[in-house]
């Protein structure tokens, strides 16, 4: 059965989730946040949701535990329950559900209507209940506005509500919604549309599936919000050992997702005379919305200029670093059209060029070359020359190499 207690702050759950499932295999005496207590009701929470998907080993130090999934048992993310887990108000639960049925039977009411047919109603159920005052229910017409539930307008001087025109049709949209919630940045969105199916067989299984990004998804959708509205944002980072988290205020201008770690990375201006620059979602603990920024295409257009010699992530150093350049000659045979095929595919910002019917050169400026060995390895066999500006590009795929052929001679 799943711990009843509900959270209201999701971060103290977060940084839990974070530090102890997902990057550091802690034990109980590395929790710092408050007390061994705070831990062990933290802990028992998280238990109740995922359930078959963690493990644990003893260490020296105390117990460890791990998140860990099998996609042949586990089907969905397991950290979505909890988001499932937030606090709500009894008028929450109780307003919602009154006002959906209220306008499904008598459609466009003004908010004067509403509010008498809401307490009549209540008191008719019960003649001792207690009333919700008119700005409890005004401002949840006001929330039911803003996510698309309801629709206002104004006539004269009162307001009128009623339900949406748009009503989602559930048939036939399980597939999509089950791939959506494990595959999306905002998977979240699909997993509480699936809560309205019945149980169903798992049709949908992946090699590499990211779940970590789960808990990123609050503050994503606070960045894309802020996107929308060219507001700018202040981030606050995790806080270290002993030491406040960072704040800084940036522009949101994209949002990138790493497909060999499933990472989540902002990339950010950061205004005048500063480059913009890449944030790893996974460390921040919030976004709250700042001013709206009147020079926004000017931010964007930074952003577009800085990312044309990114390959990762990596930028250099300093607000004028130095470009490094990478040409690499490749061996094809002529049956073998795969290989340009690759190169053209996976090139980047880089450029490819047939110099002879069997050799194929690719050439590249980024930032930081270094991020590109991981790459080239995979053509190992079929390189003719590889040439960097930064020599200790070469010198440590050469290395690389070498270590590895001795490896090899001494089996």
């Amino acid at each position: 059965m799943a711990y009843q207690e509900l959270i209201k702050d999701f971060n103290t759950t977060r940084s839990v989730l974070r530090d102890f499932y997902v990057q550091g295999f802690h034990t109980r005496q590395d929790f710092r946040l408050k007390s061994l207590r705070s831990y062990d009701n933290e802990r028992r929470r998280v238990e109740s949701w995922l359930r078959d998907a963690m493990g644990f080993r003893q260490e020296p130090e105390g117990k460890v535990v791990f998140l860990t999934v099998d996609c042949r048992t586990v089907r969905h993310n397991p950290l979505y329950e909890a988001f499932r887990a937030k606090s709500f108000t009894p008028w929450d639960a109780a307003l919602h559900f009154l006002l959906l049925d209220l306008f499904h039977r008598q459609g466009e009411l003004s908010f004067a209507a509403v509010a008498d047919q809401v307490c009549g109603a209540l008191l008719q159920a019960n003649p001792d209940c207690p009333l919700p005052d008119a700005s409890t229910i005004r401002n949840k017409l006001k929330e039911g506005v803003e996510l698309g539930i309801f629709c206002s307008r104004k006539v004269g001087k009162s307001l009128y509500y009623r339900l949406a025109d748009a009503a989602w049709n559930p048939a036939g949209w399980s597939a999509a919604l089950c791939f959506a919630s494990e595959a999306l940045p905002l998977g979240i969105v699909g997993a509480y549309l699936l809560d309205r199916y019945p149980e169903q067989e798992a049709f949908l299984s992946f090699k590499h599936h990211y779940l970590s990004g789960a808990l990123d998804q609050e503050i994503l959708c606070q960045l894309a919000a802020a996107h929308e509205e060219k507001r700018k944002v202040r981030l606050e980072f995790q806080k270290k050992e002993g030491k406040a988290g960072e704040t800084l205020e940036v522009y949101p201008l994209k949002v990138y997702c790493s497909t060999a770690t499933g990472r989540n990375y902002l990339l950010a201006g950061r205004g005048k005379g500063k480059r913009p620059q890449l944030f790893r979602l996974d460390r921040m603990e919030k976004a709250a919305p700042g001013e709206m920024d009147p020079e926004w295409a000017e931010r964007e257009k930074e952003g577009k200029q800085f990312i044309r010699y990114l390959w990762g992530i990596g930028a250099g150093s300093g607000k004028k670093s130095r470009l490094d350049h990478v040409e690499l000659d490749l061996y094809a045979g002529p049956e073998e059209s795969y290989i340009p095929e690759r190169l053209l595919r996976e090139k980047r910002q880089g450029k490819v060029v047939q110099v002879s019917p069997t050799v194929w050169r690719f050439s590249i400026d980024v930032y930081d070359a270094r991020e590109m060995l991981p790459w080239l390895r995979t053509f190992l066999g079929r390189i003719l020359r590889l040439e960097c500006s930064d020599p200790r590009v070469t010198r440590r795929f050469w290395k690389d190499l070498d270590r590895l052929r001795v490896l090899y001679e001494e089996v």
